[in-house]
C-alpha cells in the first residue's frame, strides 16, 4: 500500500523487500497514532527508543522498539495545520541496515 486511510490506534504489519521505507501520517488530529510492525527492519531514523512493546504502546510521542525479529514504530501526529492539505502530519524513515536515513515533521 502506498497510501490509504486508517483509524488512529491501528497496528499494521508491514512486509516488504525494500531496504527502507518512509512511514507518514497526514491529516490526523494531534496525538493520533499508528503502530507499525516491521519484520526484518532494524533502524528508525528518529523517535524515542522504548524498552518494551508495552512501553511503546503507552508512549505519547513518536517512538520505536526493537525485538528479536521486528522493529515496531509508533508514529504520533503533531496535528494537521487544518487546511486539509496532505502536507500536514509526521513521518519517519526506517531501514533494514545501518544505512543513513532521514526523518522529518511536515
Amino acid at each position: 500500500m502506498t497510501n490509504g486511510t486508517v483509524r488512529s490506534g491501528t497496528e499494521i504489519k508491514v512486509t516488504t523487500e525494500r531496504p527502507s521505507l518512509s512511514l507518514s501520517l497526514t491529516e490526523m488530529e494531534k496525538g493520533s497514532w499508528v503502530i507499525f510492525d516491521l519484520p526484518g527492519f532494524t533502524t528508525a531514523a528518529a523517535g524515542t527508543q522504548q524498552n518494551t512493546l508495552e512501553a511503546l504502546r503507552q508512549a505519547s510521542d513518536t517512538s520505536y522498539f526493537k525485538d528479536k525479529d521486528s522493529l515496531w514504530v509508533k508514529v504520533v501526529s503533531p496535528g494537521d495545520p487544518g487546511n486539509g492539505a496532505p502536507g500536514g502530519g509526521a513521518s519517519i524513515t526506517v531501514s533494514k541496515g545501518a544505512a543513513p536515513v532521514t526523518a522529518a515533521s511536515r
